[in-house]
Formats: C-alpha cells, sequence, structure tokens
C-alpha cells in the first residue's frame, strides 16, 4: 500500500491493485501517445471506471505513481524518433517517425473495461510535427539536383495522384498490391506523365493528391488486411509522393496540393471528425518541409482546403474533391460547386470511386473520375465492383482546350 496528500490535504491511502490498475492505464495511454506522456485527466477516469475513486489529477497522485512504477522496474523507456534520414537519391524516409502505438484497443487484452470504451488519446497532429522536425534538422548542403532544360510550350497538365491506399495488402486471382508494387506503379505512372511532357512540349505541371493516400488500419476495421501501421503508411506515402515530384521536376515546373479523403481521417465517421485531423496533413507538412529545406527548384507547394483544392489552368478554373461527399452521376455537380464558390468551374476531378470516368456537364464542363493506384481488392470483388489500378491526367492548351487521359497500371 501507498499513500499521497490529495488538493485538500488528506491523507489518501491506495491498495496494492489501485496501484497495478492504474499502472497499467497509464503505460497504455503512454503507448498510445507520440510524446509517451498519459494524461492525467483520462486516467482518472478511467480509473472510476474501475470502481477506483480515490485518483486525482494532481501531482502528488502522479509522483506516487511513478515511484510505485519505479519501484516495480516498469518506468518506460525514453521517446524513440525514427531516423528520417534522406539521401541525394532521397532513397526513404526511413522507417517509423517512433515506435507510435496504433492497434486497435478491442485487439488489446489490458483491461476488460478499457477494450470497451474508445479512447480519443492520439494527437495525430503530432506525426506531422515529427515529419517537420526532421527534415529542418537534416543537413541539406550535399543534396543536389539534375534537371533537364524546360520545354517552351504553353500546354500544362495537371496529373492526379488518385486513392494511392499505401499500406493495403490485396492478393487476389485478379490483382496483387503492396507497397513495392505501390513503388513499381507509380514508376510506370511517372514515366507515362513524363512521356507526355516531352511529347506535348508541357512546362507546368499541377499535381493533385486527390486523398485516400493510405488505406487506414482502422477504417472499417482494416486492420487484417493492412502491411503497416498507420505511422508507417504516412511516412511511406510522404516518400512516395515526394519521389514522384523529384522525377517529374527534372522535366517541368510542378505545382502540388493534396486534399484529403475518406480514409485519411482518423476518425472513421466523417460527421465527428475535426477539420484537419488526417493523414495528407501530416503528408503535405512532408512535402512542403522537404521542398522548403531542399531548395528544389521548379517546385511550389500550394496549401489546399482539407477536402477541396481550386486552382486555374490556362483560364480554365478547376476544382479538386475527392469524392466521398460528391455522387459522381450527380448531373447537377459541377452547378452546384459553382453556386456555391460562386465560380463557374469547367472541371471537377475526383477520386474516390476506383475507377476512370468522363461526364459532360455542358458546354466545357466535365465531372472526371480517375481510378485508384490499388485496384480491384476483395471487397470490390464481393460488391461486383471491380475495376483495374490506373492514374490520370489532363493536358490542357493554351486556349482552354483539355484531354483527359487515363493511365492503365494493371499490368504491375
Amino acid at each position: 500500500m501507498r499513500s499521497y496528500t490529495n488538493k485538500d490535504g488528506d491523507k489518501i491511502t491506495v491498495t496494492e491493485e489501485h496501484l497495478k490498475t492504474a499502472i497499467k492505464i497509464k503505460k497504455e495511454l503512454q503507448n498510445a501517445s507520440p510524446s509517451r506522456k498519459a494524461s492525467m485527466k483520462l486516467l482518472v477516469k478511467m480509473m472510476e471506471k474501475e470502481g477506483f475513486y480515490d485518483a486525482e489529477v494532481s501531482e502528488a497522485y502522479r509522483c506516487m505513481l511513478k515511484s510505485y512504477q519505479k519501484s516495480i522496474g516498469e518506468l518506460p523507456e525514453v521517446k524513440k524518433y525514427a531516423d528520417m534520414v534522406t539521401d541525394s537519391k532521397l532513397e526513404s524516409i526511413k522507417e517509423l517517425i517512433g515506435e507510435v502505438a496504433y492497434e486497435k484497443r478491442e485487439n488489446q487484452h489490458v483491461l476488460k473495461e478499457l477494450n470497451k470504451v474508445k479512447r480519443e488519446v492520439i494527437d495525430y497532429t503530432l506525426i506531422a510535427e515529427q515529419i517537420k522536425n526532421a527534415f529542418e534538422n537534416y543537413d541539406w548542403s550535399d543534396f543536389k539536383f539534375e534537371y533537364e532544360e524546360l520545354y517552351n510550350g504553353e500546354k500544362a497538365m495537371i496529373v492526379c495522384l488518385s486513392d494511392l491506399h499505401i499500406g493495403a495488402l490485396v492478393d487476389t486471382d485478379i490483382n496483387k498490391y503492396n507497397y513495392e508494387v505501390a513503388k513499381e506503379r507509380m514508376n510506370k505512372y511517372l514515366s507515362r506523365v513524363i512521356e507526355e511532357v516531352k511529347a506535348n512540349d508541357v512546362s507546368n505541371v499541377y499535381l493533385v493528391n486527390l486523398g485516400d493516400s493510405i488505406e487506414n488500419p482502422y477504417m472499417h476495421n482494416l486492420s487484417y488486411s493492412c502491411e503497416f501501421t498507420m505511422a508507417e503508411q504516412i511516412v511511406r506515402a510522404s516518400d512516395i509522393i515526394i519521389k514522384f515530384i523529384i522525377g517529374l521536376s527534372k522535366h517541368v515546373n510542378v505545382s502540388f496540393s493534396g486534399i484529403a479523403g475518406n480514409h485519411d481521417r482518423f476518425h472513421e465517421d466523417k460527421n465527428k471528425g475535426l477539420d484537419g485531423d488526417h493523414a495528407v496533413k501530416a503528408i503535405n507538412y512532408a512535402v512542403s518541409t522537404f521542398i522548403e529545406n531542399s531548395n528544389i527548384e521548379r517546385v511550389e507547394y500550394v496549401q489546399a482546403k482539407e477536402y477541396e483544392h481550386s486552382f486555374i489552368v490556362n483560364g480554365l478554373n478547376i476544382k479538386a474533391v475527392h469524392g466521398d461527399l460528391d455522387g459522381i452521376n450527380d448531373i447537377n455537380l459541377i452547378a452546384k460547386h459553382s453556386s456555391l464558390d460562386n465560380t463557374s468551374y469547367s472541371i471537377i476531378v475526383m477520386g474516390h470511386y476506383h475507377h476512370h470516368s468522363v461526364k459532360e456537364q455542358g458546354l466545357n464542363k466535365t465531372v472526371v473520375g480517375f481510378g485508384s493506384l490499388k485496384g480491384a481488392d476483395d471487397y470490390g470483388a464481393k460488391n461486383r465492383r471491380i475495376s483495374s489500378a490506373s492514374q490520370g491526367f489532363i493536358i490542357v492548351d493554351e486556349f482552354g482546350n483539355y484531354e483527359i487521359r487515363s493511365v492503365k497500371l494493371w499490368l504491375i
């Protein structure tokens, strides 16, 4: 038994069972936080759910727990950060942003009550800060890029990264997908884009990430079909996008923006999540900080809104959305967005539906849906919604005329 002096000045003696339970909860909260700090307020609340009402948010109580934890040899390790070293070829943003525990509470056999209560205790935005800090502390002095001469043509391209679903695992008779396959498909897509850049004398590319960059193991309990934890998915998605940007920048000026999709949200209920509470916020941090610190020429980061991005290409007003909040078959979709933003849009571009789609909605007005890097999975097969892996881009000439292209990637 141990004791502490509470806020009222009374000496409170607690049982061994109290101490063991408090330490179990404390360790779980520490494991769930990138900062490895447990919320005392939440700990006290969880203790009450366990039937212990003699805990409180105070320094005396915290010190008592720490002393007990030390006596039984269970003080936590110092927080570990990932080694996010980037070499001259940007081999990878290394491994994890630390050993962040993102496993579902239901899968952990700690405390019965903890398994029943959903706890939102992880500040996921710290992932973004850790990526940002890692880039800022990197020595960029030897980081160099090679460039080809820019083309003089006035055509531009809108290149979309649609539904990458990094971290997804697919192994069916019709499709196989994992991180290695994702990298191969992205390289093939990059090669095709560069071919079109050269063939059309394109000098400016508007690169837009349309969302669902990660698979998200907690999206409808998808952990069984994920290759990595959420933290790893974010890091690898950042890495693969940065490499794509570097490849493009050797040939053209690149403007990059990214929006979030439903798989990127940390809260699977879109009505409960907060703005900015998504994986793409961390990915955008990584990309923008890389651009800023590497002094990479020909690349500009343009901040988008959380779930949409409007921009102008050769006189055309274009809006990018993910698509989960929009119906791709809505015949009034362009009119609705145009009215909402008081802007006459020519093109609405989206992902989400995992298949290529072009729908005209008036004179020089088109809704474009691009496919996914992942391709068909078990869910699609069960629901008879099978589509090949693909990405897509739009070529816009100096007069505002445009061509929409799909790039099939099913052979990889």
